[in-house]
C-alpha cells in the first residue's frame, strides 16, 4: 500500500504557478509590438513607395527609374519606432514579464499548495484508513509487514551475495578467454530484481512509520 499519493492540485511540485502577478499589457513576454506594425523591425520606404525605385529625368528630358537612395532599392528601411528591433520593452513591467510587487507570490512566481502543504503529495485513502482501525489490529498489519521487511533482507543479502561471486566468476573467465563475452550475460540481471526489492523494502518501511504514527496518537489520547 502507498503510504503517499501525488497530489492532484500541483501535480507532485508542491507549488502553483503565480497567475495574479502577470503583466497584463504583455501578457508575460516583457515585450510590446511595435506601434509601427512593422515587419521585424523594417518598414516600408516611404521615398519609394516600397518599390526600391525613384522615377527622375535623365538630362531633363527622359523619365528614367533609378534605385531609391535612402532604402538602396530594397524598398524597407529600419523602423524608426522600434529602432529595427521589432518589438519594445514593456513599459508596464520593464521587460520582466511579471510584477516583483505581487501580494501573492513576492515575485516568486510560486504559491505554495495549500492541499499538500507544499510537499507535493497527500495521505492515501489506504494511510487515512488506520486510523479507523483498533490497536490489535494495527499491530497485526505492523507485523504482518515487519515479517515481510525481513524477507526482504533476507533475499537481498542473498542475491547481492550471488551477484558478487557471478562477477568473481565474469572477471576470471575474461581473463582466461578474452573477448569470450562480449555479450552482457546476465549483466543487470541482479541489480533490477535488487532494486525492486529495495523499493519494496521502503514502501514497508514508510507503512510501518505510518502505522506507529496511528499507534502512538491513539495512545496519546487514551
Amino acid at each position: 500500500m502507498s503510504v503517499y499519493n501525488e497530489c492532484s492540485t500541483c501535480s507532485g511540485f508542491g507549488y502553483q504557478t503565480c497567475v495574479a502577478c502577470i503583466c497584463p499589457s504583455c501578457n508575460e513576454r516583457g515585450k510590446l509590438a511595435c506601434a509601427n506594425r512593422c515587419n521585424q523591425g523594417r518598414e516600408a520606404c516611404s521615398t519609394c513607395g516600397a518599390t526600391g525605385n525613384v522615377k527622375g529625368k535623365f538630362l531633363g528630358l527622359v523619365t528614367v527609374n533609378r534605385t531609391c537612395g535612402r532604402c538602396g532599392g530594397k524598398g524597407n528601411v529600419q523602423c524608426q519606432a522600434c529602432q529595427g528591433k521589432g518589438a519594445s520593452v514593456c513599459s508596464g513591467c520593464n521587460g520582466a514579464g511579471r510584477h516583483a510587487n505581487c501580494s501573492k507570490c513576492a515575485g516568486s512566481k510560486r504559491i505554495g499548495c495549500l492541499e499538500c502543504e507544499g510537499h507535493g503529495k497527500i495521505l492515501s485513502n489506504w494511510a487515512r484508513s488506520l486510523s479507523r482501525l483498533n490497536r490489535h489490529d494495527l499491530e497485526f498489519e505492523h507485523q504482518k509487514r515487519q515479517s515481510r521487511i525481513q524477507q526482504l533482507e533476507i533475499k537481498i543479502s542473498r542475491l547481492s551475495r550471488e551477484q558478487d561471486e557471478e562477477e568473481r566468476v565474469r572477471d576470471r573467465l575474461r581473463e582466461d578467454q578474452p573477448g569470450a563475452f562480449r555479450h552482457a550475460w546476465t549483466e543487470g540481471m541482479w541489480s533490477r530484481e535488487i532494486s525492486q526489492l529495495e523499493a519494496e523494502l521502503r514502501t514497508l518501511e514508510e507503512e510501518i512509520e505510518a502505522i506507529d504514527r496511528v499507534m502512538s496518537e491513539a495512545g496519546r489520547q487514551s
